[in-house]
């Protein structure tokens, strides 16, 4: 049964007014608690709830704090006294621990120069104009480009994760554009700028090498000695600023202490969306062999990654849709065997989510309205999934189950169709 055109614009109407006013209202909810002076920290039924933004502005303090005497920046009973004073009068049960590198004590240290409330707005401001930059980059296809854009943006901003970094000022605010760029700018072979990109894209180590292998194998040594460089220049101005022992403590920082979750806030892999979380659900407990599990099954999947674009991408490179295939699909794995990957991390399936939807690959019409279907519906299924993870006796992460079905679908439907239409000898596919 086929609609007529005049129901697919009532359907269409409908289902964006839905979306719009939906993410309306959920933004609304974030401004009471701005107006209640509840969007740093609140006691909910007696528990203290502290925003990841309180973590960011504490490391712009204490940045700050490094002009005029050294301090040590990983000490987790002077973060607390840091935090406390910054969400006071509410009260820490366990200190909420900075596991960042020392770049982003850096790039917060603005933040610092006003107060806490006043930070966050400008931190989601700049962040938000960011992300419609970048999405505004990835916003091809017919029709106006602006028209696309503005529903590109909507779809994404009025999805749960996007909310939840939003409510939370989260780092992944400011790290999504910028690993956003990073990939635009390898499609696009501007191999150096890529790799100038690897400096600030240290402030999520765990993405860190998925990108960077991607960024190698496609870009080479330009790739490779700008993003040395980049890297270089900010460990010298890091040991510069706040002292070369912080620098050289990041690592056990990491590992040690904020991994343990022995006194702090810090990996909770009970509410992450990943195969860690998972096997912890499935085992009751983050136990050695629950780690010894996920960091094999991640070790794997960088070597997958890299036997993807090493030998598999250069069958099919002169695709035009070769790129967004296997970018998407590392986007993918990578969210599903981090070993830090939580619902707000799933903002980024709106890169593979609308580069499947620009992908007119042979198909047939009845599976292409289908993943059409899908991808509209992504924002609504979102926050289904939230929802599912409050049920008590689920324990499966949704949000690993829809980053698990898009995989499936990239493998089973993109690449195949991919190299079907890949040409032989360099010369340019044609995919109508």
């Amino acid at each position: 049964m086929r609609l007529s055109a005049q129901n697919k614009n009532r359907i269409t109407v409908a289902y964006w007014s839905f979306i719009f006013f939906w993410a309306a209202n959920a933004y609304i909810l974030i401004g009471t608690y701005f107006v209640d002076n509840q969007i740093l920290a609140l006691n909910i039924q007696g528990r203290p709830y502290v925003s990841d933004f309180v973590v960011n502005y504490m490391a712009g303090k204490m940045s700050l704090a490094s002009n005029q005497t050294h301090i040590n920046i990983y000490d987790p009973d002077l973060e607390r006294k840091y935090i406390d004073e910054i969400i006071a009068p509410v009260k820490q049960e366990a200190t909420f621990y900075a596991e960042y590198p020392p770049t982003f004590f850096l790039l917060n240290t603005p933040l610092a120069l006003t107060d806490g409330r006043t930070a966050y707005l400008i931190y989601c401001g700049v962040c938000l104009i960011f992300i419609l930059i970048s999405l505004y980059m990835l916003s091809e296809g017919p029709g106006s480009r602006v028209i696309n854009w503005l529903a590109l943006a909507l779809a994404t901003l009025s999805s749960f994760p996007a909310w939840q970094n939003a409510r939370l000022g989260q780092a992944l605010l400011i790290f999504f554009p910028l690993a956003v760029l990073c990939f635009w700018s390898l499609e696009r072979r501007r191999y150096v700028l890529a790799g100038l990109l690897a400096g600030l894209l240290t402030i999520k180590g765990q993405y860190l090498p998925a990108i960077g292998l991607v960024g190698l194998t496609v870009g080479g040594y330009r790739y490779f000695f700008s993003a040395l460089l980049s890297v270089a220049i900010a460990i010298v101005i890091s040991g510069q600023h706040l002292g070369w022992d912080n620098v050289m403590a990041y690592p056990h920082a990491l590992l040690v202490v904020a991994d343990s979750n022995v006194g702090v806030v810090g990996a909770a892999p009970e509410h992450m969306e990943n195969l860690r979380a998972l096997l912890v659900q499935l085992t009751g407990q983050d136990s050695h062999a629950v780690h010894v599990i996920y960091w094999i099954v991640f070790l794997l999947t960088l070597c997958l990654i890299l036997y993807l674009w090493a030998i598999a991408y250069k069958r099919v490179k002169h695709s035009p849709f070769a790129f967004r295939a296997y970018a998407s699909l590392t986007i993918v794995l990578t969210l599903l065997s981090s070993p830090h990957s939580h619902a707000p991390d799933y903002i980024f399936l709106s890169l593979p989510a609308v580069w499947l939807w620009q992908m007119p690959l042979p198909e047939e019409e009845s599976k292409r309205r289908l993943k059409r279907i899908l991808l509209l519906l992504l924002p609504v299924l979102s926050w289904l999934c939230f929802g599912l993870a409050l049920v008590p006796f689920w324990h499966v992460p949704p949000f690993f189950i829809v980053g698990a079905a898009m995989g499936w679908y990239i493998v089973s439907q993109i690449l195949p169709a991919l190299a079907k239409t890949a040409a032989p000898s360099g010369e340019q596919a044609q995919i109508g």
